[in-house]
């Protein structure tokens, strides 16, 4: 090898060269700090990358277009830039971060908004099938029983959020029947009552079949219309 160079002179130069060589394709290169790296060594690899240093300077927005079912939330878009900062993120992958979680986001949305539509669809199948072309009839009666005992009608309406289920609706409704209608509140006169003005009625109303047993003094009427009062205040 050295006879390829022709002397040590020739061999170091070659060398020295070479080195310098290398240097110059190393200068302006970033150096990622090591495990060891102190807190100001990390900063400034950071600023040398173009990590902000506040959240504010990320500029993040909200989309022109969210996808369905997810709207703006200004506290958490912050809390995310903050996290941005903290995590040493650059502003282009702040803003990818950012879309692939909206884009998540959406996702789940939509496979929620799936889910509901499968159990609504379920639901209705069941009601069907348990009452057949009855089943606005066997709400209204069992929201009728409901509102002679004080309960909350809600829980007898299917389009609540408040449904106790097709069972305890057929097992109330049931209980109607068995009861008797002229034992109940008035179906279509007081359909859409809240328990405060159901009260009123009980009391007031001589039309309705609870308002003599009211005036009789009957404790569990009157325990009745006292809850249905103090539901409105």
């Amino acid at each position: 090898m050295l006879a390829q160079f022709g002397d040590l002179k020739s061999l170091a130069r070659v060398m020295k060269d070479n080195m310098a060589a290398a240097r110059q394709k190393t200068d302006g290169m970033v150096k990622v700090p090591g495990a060891e790296a102190t807190p100001e060594e990390w900063t400034a690899f950071h600023k040398s990358i173009g990590v902000p240093e506040r959240a504010a300077d990320y500029g993040l927005k909200p989309p022109d277009k969210f996808p369905e079912g997810v709207g703006d939330d200004p506290k958490l878009r912050e809390a995310f830039a903050q996290e941005a900062v903290k995590l040493g993120l650059t502003p282009k992958q702040a803003l990818g971060l950012q879309e692939f979680q909206l884009r998540m986001v959406g996702e789940q949305a939509r496979a929620s908004r799936d889910a509901v539509a499968v159990a609504l669809a379920q639901e209705k199948a069941e009601l069907r099938a348990t009452f057949g072309d009855a089943v606005e009839r066997s709400v209204d009666l069992a929201q009728r029983v409901a509102r002679t005992k004080g309960v909350d009608p809600a829980y007898f309406d299917p389009q609540s959020e408040k449904f106790w289920g097709v069972e305890a609706l057929s097992l109330i409704a049931r209980l109607g029947v068995d009861v008797g209608e002229g034992h109940l509140v008035p179906g279509a006169a007081v359909k859409n009552l809240s328990q405060a003005a159901w009260a009123k009625d009980v009391s007031t109303n001589p039309s309705n079949p609870m308002y003599a047993k009211f005036q009789a003094g009957d404790p569990e009427v009157v325990a009745q219309v006292n809850r249905g009062y103090r539901s409105g205040t």
